[in-house]
This record gives structure tokens, sequence and C-alpha cells, in this order.
């Protein structure tokens, strides 16, 4: 399993070197930042919707039993600001494994991650299916999914071969309130 979640890491400290290298030209933001909007979707994204899925979309993380079922494909999101999500839940993995010692159930009702406006929510379902490394392993297809398909917003559904249903989540830009910011 070492593998699979250093296979991880490298992606995403390779997504980072490529960024400081050749940054993509940024890509404006709808107004109505936080909404599923596909009416002004080809105005704000680099992915046409002809190179889409259907929605939704499953993949298979690469050499998991992990698989994610994607949906509700929504507005252009700034790579730079996905991929700290993506280490900012990764670190999440580390800790929880530490504390655990090992790959454990996780107890947690959910996971919260800020990157700007841009918001992760992961909440593994009831019963303590979803374990640390699932959890690692739905990061990786997140990023195998943007990869291949673009940086847009979406829910997502984790399954396990085994457990079924482990968890749910969504990545969308939305404004913080003024009690949850900081």
């Amino acid at each position: 399993m070492q593998h699979h979640f250093g296979g991880f890491w490298h992606s995403i400290l390779y997504q980072f070197c490529t960024l400081t290298l050749a940054a993509p030209p940024s890509i404006p933001i709808n107004a109505t930042i936080g909404l599923d909007l596909l009416t002004n979707f080809s105005a704000v994204t680099s992915t046409s919707l002809s190179t889409l899925p259907p929605d939704p979309y499953q993949i298979r993380v690469y050499d998991t039993p992990t698989s994610l079922i994607l949906y509700n494909f929504g507005s252009a999101l700034q790579r730079t600001e996905v991929l700290d999500i993506l280490l900012q839940g990764q670190s999440a993995v580390i800790d929880g494994l530490v504390a655990s010692n090992g790959n454990a159930p996780i107890e947690r009702l959910a996971f919260t991650f800020w990157s700007g406006e841009l918001y992760m929510r992961i909440q593994p379902a009831r019963g303590g299916r979803m374990k640390w490394l699932m959890l690692a392993q739905t990061f990786q297809g997140i990023l195998q999914f943007m990869e291949g398909f673009g940086w847009i917003a979406v829910k997502f559904t984790v399954l396990d071969n085994e457990a079924g249903l482990v968890g749910t989540g969504t990545l969308v830009y939305h404004r913080r309130s003024e009690a949850g910011s900081g």
C-alpha cells in the first residue's frame, strides 16, 4: 500500500514543479461562485463539454480497490488551489495513520479543506467503513480524474471493492461565511 501512497505524493510534487516552471494562465471564475453551473460552463473552463465524460462517471483509482463516482460537474477550478487542497488532505491522512497506529477505520464525521474560496468536504460513511488509505486513494482518484478531464468542480462518492460505499464529498468554490472564516 505504501507504493500507492508514495506515488500520489510524487504526482503532487511533480504538479507543483510543473506549475513553478510554467504556470498556466488563470481561468476567470464565474460571478456566481459555489453553484453547480453548466449555463456558462464553456465560457469559464478550458475543458470543452465534448471532452468531459458522461455525468455521472465512475473511475477506478489506479492499482487500488477504490473507485470514485464523480457527478454534478461544475465550474472551472484553479489547478494550484486543487493541488493545495489535495496536499492538505494527504497531510490529514498522515496525521490519521500516525494517530491510529496504522490503517484503522476513520472515526471523524467529516473533513473540510480550504484554499482561497475553493472548498472540499469529505464525509466518511457511518460505521467506520472508510479507512485512512481509502481516504488517501480518494485524493489520488480526484487528481487522476482532473488530470484526465480538466480542473472542474465536482461531487463524488467513494467506493471500496469489499466495504462498498465508504464516503461522499464535494469540491466547489464557496464563499466562507463570516462565522466560518479563519
